[in-house]
């Protein structure tokens, strides 16, 4: 998967679904990521400020976050 500014995925096999998206195991250029795709909407902009703030050995680190279509 193409994304803005040359970041490229990989899209691999799916981890989970919940009410706000799904996750999939993916590569990314730095190694092993783990993809959200989610709908486009206020809910998709309080997660990735939320996920930016934390931090801690039990919490996934928010590297990039994009508006795409696909």
């Amino acid at each position: 998967m193409e994304l803005p500014f040359g970041y490229s995925v990989d899209l691999e096999e799916p981890l989970g679904a919940g009410s706000y998206g799904h996750v999939y195991r993916g590569t990314g250029p730095s190694g092993p990521v783990a993809i959200k795709l989610m709908p486009l909407d206020e809910s998709f902009e309080r997660e990735a400020s939320i996920l930016s703030a934390l931090q801690g050995p039990y919490v996934v680190r928010l590297e990039r976050a994009f508006e795409h279509s696909h």
